[in-house]
């Protein structure tokens, strides 16, 4: 039924020609009139029909009910996909809830929330500036990028007895030539730029809250990559759009070392544009490092601008009352 209503058309002239074979067939039965048939002749058409006919009604019976089967596993196929679907969104979302709950929960004394990424950022600079100044001094030579990459870890790991070993390893996995000696003269510099009236602690580390942080928004990218069934990149929009520009900016300083090297591995920096909502000369306000040397031509939103819109043309020559 459900192929005979898909396929009206074919299924009338399949009873058309039906009818026409059987009326020509039964034309030898007639004696003169349409209602005096012979029952002679009449019986020997339907043993004819029922020889000749049946096999031709079975197969077409048989059709119908493969395109039926057909049809049916069409169907199953798309409500499975629905299904995988409609599991997929309510992983993804818990997933989103889960982020937020994160990020809401982080908290140095005072400062709680998406403004402790404020003040990770600010706790870079003081790195880049005391490590600035042991380059300065001659007792270090790294590029500007290493020092970059350095300030980060040195903000991840922090420093201190505790800290240090696995601040010193994790520099070296980065690929830069620091030895303790170094860190210990780094370490006295950062000390100094410790200050008794803010409530935020420097330089006592972040892996704790960072880690847990990296690895949940990793894992929430990686979970859409995967996917075949879905607009991959609508979903990453999504996570995405939870994420401060200071945390893109973080997010992206994090993927320099050897911590988040996997999001340039997974190449999901680039294809999901996880930091294309940085604005024009946010990285270079920390590090002299254009990001547009690193991105392809038109990643960034600010690169998109199509220019002033007219209405503001209009309203800039508009008279003044």
């Amino acid at each position: 039924i459900a192929e005979v209503r898909r396929n009206p058309f074919l299924s009338l002239i399949v009873v058309v020609v039906f009818l026409l074979m059987t009326s020509v067939s039964l034309l030898p039965a007639y004696r003169g009139h349409i209602w005096d048939i012979s029952p002679q002749k009449a019986g020997e058409f339907g043993d004819f029909i029922g020889g000749y006919f049946g096999p031709i009604l079975s197969l077409i019976a048989i059709f119908f009910v493969v395109l039926t089967l057909r049809e049916q596993r069409e169907t199953s196929s798309a409500e499975r996909r629905a299904e995988e679907v409609e599991g997929f969104e309510n992983r993804f979302y818990r997933l989103i809830d889960l982020h937020r709950a994160n990020v809401s929960e982080m908290s140095i004394g005072s400062v709680e929330g998406r403004r402790l990424f404020t003040k990770m950022l600010e706790e870079i600079r003081r790195a880049l500036g005391a490590i600035s100044q042991l380059c300065e001094s001659g007792a270090l030579s790294i590029t500007t990028f290493e020092k970059l990459q350095v300030a980060y870890l040195v903000v991840f790991f922090g420093v201190g007895p505790n800290s240090s070993p696995a601040l010193l390893e994790a520099i070296r996995d980065t690929g830069i030539e620091l030895d303790s000696g170094n860190l210990n003269a780094l370490e006295l510099l950062l000390n100094r730029r410790r200050f008794p009236n803010d409530p935020y602690y420097y330089f006592d580390g972040h892996q704790q809250r960072l880690g847990h942080y990296y690895r949940h928004l990793f894992q929430s990218i990686s979970i859409v990559s995967q996917q075949r069934l879905i607009e991959k990149r609508s979903y990453a929009k999504s996570m995405r759009a939870q994420l401060s520009t200071h945390e893109q900016l973080l997010l992206l300083i994090n993927s320099f070392t050897s911590l988040g090297w996997r999001w340039w591995q997974d190449n999901l920096i680039i294809e999901y544009g996880m930091v294309k909502n940085l604005p024009k000369g946010m990285m270079e306000s920390i590090c002299p490092q254009q990001v547009s040397e690193i991105f392809p031509k038109g990643y960034f939103e600010w690169e998109r601008t199509s220019g002033r819109p007219q209405i503001l043309n209009i309203l800039a020559d508009s008279p003044q009352e």
